[in-house]
């Protein structure tokens, strides 16, 4: 019976200890299969973690960026207008016009652009590569404010003179030595040059630049190397001397553009023709020499071109071809000088139309990034003088609830009430005496910064009883609500600057400048002729005693025909004595004393589009 039970037992162990086998075999099975679940979703869970450090640092790293982005560009900024403030606080030349030559001042000059805030490029007009925009082509982007405007004057820094290159000549072997030159006077431009690579018309951030061009004014200047094999030196005072065959003028053009851009002097270019050799010789100029326009940079016309074969698409810019050359000898008809920026764009203010250089075309030609660009990301170079006698309007809407005071640059003005459309610049009649005088239209100060010739984007002068030309300054497709009866009735509300500046009304050119001979404007009547473009300059003296006849005009025997008749010693036009003002041949832009100037820094920066500005405020009284 023992035996038997033992052997009936053992099989009930054996399956027992298979089923605890199986058992902690499904355990063990259940376990890992656990930690699998959990090791996914522990790795699930890591990579959640993983990318949202990784996302984290990606956007604390382009904040950090962005800062540092705009910390530089602020830098930048306040490094402009630091260098901007030393160089107006060392102008040489008082702000008042009139200056004589011979006393050594130099000049200080504001020119007011084509554009302004409301539209800083004016539709169908040039003004950055030469190619012509469609009417429609206008910034839209409110960001952008004023930046093609020019401040350009001679300063005086003598604890940190300034610094250029000379490109001396070695005449023995025609080969140039570079060298450094440093003094404390220079001939200083401030602009800004809008580059359009992508041909779309409109301005990006990156597209413009701030340029500071400084010119070392070194009258005394002299080349060590002799000319010839007797050791003679050229004269104190010439920078260079070149010859080309009367036939060679484009490469008499290359020879310009390499002088400008190896040559940080201020100069004035000496040109005579003389059977069939062109010789020109450069003069280093003197504050004397600045006073009068010709000698400045940028201003004296050295040649006739043919701008349709220009490219500036090119790099670099390929030139126009060469028509003509200006000499000495013709050069007294091509006053006033004018400043051009971008000279297609502004070939209707002028006959001359043709000629080089203009300010943008040969800063895309000379290789000076490095040299001249104080920044970039510019979006906004606005230059406003004061004008004490501009009104500043209150805008009412209803009565008696004043939100704010309107400038004549502000959207609305005089009034956005009255039209209800902030887009119009002007909504009611001068004339309307009533409305002037009403709640709705209240003048309640004098005094503000402002665009040259601002009228020119508030009134349409060239049309009405007033014959009001204002020299084509009307930009295209500028709405123009505003009547008036008559000249002097407009004429009552006119400041200091809200006009056109002086000029000639007709003269060899056939152009007539004012519609009528009786304008009301004292710097327009006849006799006088001046700048186009609004211009605030120093003016020379010059022109009246320079023996040549800037308003010849050939008016039948009147004492317009004369030479420097207001300064001859006679009552040429019978009135008010001799030599008074009404005689003289030329006329500064504004003959009022410039008080203030206010000029402002818009950047942006282009990743963030974050925008800084700064406005510089500068006395010009003292």
């Amino acid at each position: 019976m023992h035996v038997s039970s033992h052997y009936c037992v053992e099989p009930v162990f054996v399956q027992i200890e298979c089923t605890r086998r199986s058992d902690t075999r499904r355990r063990v099975e259940r376990r890992r299969g656990l930690t699998l679940v959990e090791m996914l979703v522990s790795m699930t869970v890591s990579l959640i973690l993983i990318y949202a450090m990784v996302e984290f640092f990606a956007q604390v790293s382009a904040q950090v960026s962005d800062g540092r982005a705009i910390i530089e560009m602020a830098g930048l900024q306040r490094g402009a207008a630091l260098r901007l403030q030393s160089d107006l606080e060392g102008a040489t030349a008082p702000a008042t016009p009139w200056l004589d030559p011979r006393m050594g001042l130099g000049y200080f000059s504001v020119r007011e652009g084509l554009g302004y805030d409301l539209q800083p490029i004016p539709p169908g007009v040039v003004i950055a590569d030469g190619i012509i925009r469609a009417p429609a082509s206008t910034v839209q982007d409110e960001t952008y404010g004023d930046f093609d405007d020019v401040l350009a004057l001679t300063t005086r820094s003598p604890q940190n003179p300034h610094v250029g290159t000379w490109r001396r000549r070695r005449f023995g072997n025609n080969d140039f030595v570079p060298v450094t030159i440093e003094g404390p006077d220079a001939e200083v431009l401030w602009f800004t040059l809008w580059n359009d690579p992508d041909g779309d018309g409109m301005p990006q951030p990156l597209d413009t630049k701030l340029y500071r061009r400084a010119l070392v004014i070194m009258p005394n200047i002299q080349n060590p190397f002799p000319i010839d094999n007797n050791g003679t030196l050229m004269p104190v005072g010439v920078i260079d001397q070149w010859q080309r065959p009367s036939g060679n003028k484009q490469l008499l053009l290359q020879d310009f553009i390499d002088f400008y851009n190896y040559n940080d002097i201020s100069s004035r270019a000496e040109i005579h023709e003389v059977n069939g050799t062109i010789s020109v010789t450069m003069w280093a100029n003197s504050l004397g020499d600045l006073t009068k326009r010709e000698n400045r940079f940028c201003h004296r016309p050295l040649f006739h071109m043919d701008l349709s074969t220009m490219d500036l698409t090119a790099v670099p810019p390929t030139p126009p071809t060469v028509t003509g050359i200006v000499t000495d000898t013709i050069l007294p008809s091509y006053y006033p000088f004018e400043l051009y920026r971008h000279r297609p764009s502004e070939a209707m203010y002028s006959p001359h139309n043709t000629l080089f250089p203009d300010l943008n075309w040969l800063a895309q030609s000379l290789d000076r990034t490095g040299n001249d660009v104080v920044a970039s990301h510019m979006v906004g170079f606005d230059l406003k003088v004061f004008d004490p006698t501009a009104w500043i309007i209150a805008d009412y809407l209803p009565k008696l609830d004043a939100t704010s005071a309107l400038i004549p640059s502000d959207p609305g003005y005089p009034t956005k009430t009255l039209s209800g459309d902030p887009n119009k610049s002007l909504a009611t009649s001068l004339s309307d005496t009533a409305a002037i005088q009403s709640d709705n239209f209240p003048h309640i100060a004098r005094g503000a910064y402002v665009d040259l010739n601002y009228w020119r984007y508030l009134f349409d002068l060239r049309s009405g009883n007033a014959k009001i030309n204002s020299i084509f300054m009307l930009p295209f497709g500028v709405q123009n609500d505003l009547v008036y009866n008559s000249a002097a009735e407009l004429m009552d509300h006119a400041s200091m600057y809200s006009l056109p500046p002086a000029y000639y009304r007709g003269g060899p050119d056939g152009i007539t400048r004012v519609g009528n001979a009786d304008s009301p404007i004292p710097a327009m009547k006849d006799g006088w002729r001046g700048l186009t473009i609004p211009t605030w300059d120093t003016w020379p003296t010059h022109y009246e005693n320079n023996g040549y006849s800037e308003d010849g005009v050939n008016q039948n025997g009147s004492w317009h025909n004369k030479v420097d008749q207001g300064n001859n010693g006679f009552d040429d036009d019978g009135e008010d004595g001799v030599d008074d003002v009404g005689e003289r041949e030329t006329s500064p832009p504004y003959v009022t004393p410039l008080k203030s100037i206010k000029i402002t820094l818009r950047m942006v920066e282009s990743d963030s589009r974050q925008v800084r500005q700064i406005s510089i405020i500068h006395d010009l009284s003292q």
